[in-house]
């Protein structure tokens, strides 16, 4: 269960970083691709447009985060999608670990360890959701 304090703090640092969109997605691949080079194999679309489809993505799911029913049949949709395009299990951290390092390095001072650790606990709960949705039979 996601607390509130947590929500509000993701609330907050990606109302700031959704400020700087093309700048989030740009700091987000680069780290992804450094993380797990063999990511980059997952994407042959223009990376602008993708990282616009990330920012419109985590806007929805930040958004929705109070709207479980709702939030729960777009998670298992986007599972499902990321399965078709050949996304495994073991990528779900390298994303997450890549969208919290692309934060710090945008906020900087603005994004503290109290931050960190909310994105950290919302993205592994969001990725335990999607797994299942996606890879349990």
């Amino acid at each position: 269960m996601t607390s509130v304090s947590d929500i509000n703090r993701v609330r907050r640092t990606w109302a700031i970083a959704a400020t700087i969109p093309g700048n989030i997605a740009a700091a987000f691949y680069d780290h992804l691709f450094r993380l797990d080079p063999s990511a980059r194999t997952l994407f042959s679309t223009d990376m602008g447009l993708q990282g616009n489809k990330l920012v419109e993505t985590l806007d929805y799911i930040i958004d929705s985060h109070d709207n479980t029913a709702g939030l729960a049949d777009a998670v298992s949709e986007l599972a499902l999608r990321h399965k078709g395009y050949g996304v495994t299990p073991d990528q779900y951290g390298h994303v997450g670990e890549a969208l919290v390092c692309a934060l710090d390095d945008l906020l900087g001072r603005d994004f503290s360890a109290q931050d960190r650790a909310a994105w950290q606990r919302i993205f592994g709960e969001l990725s335990r959701q999607m797994i299942a949705a996606a890879h349990e039979d």
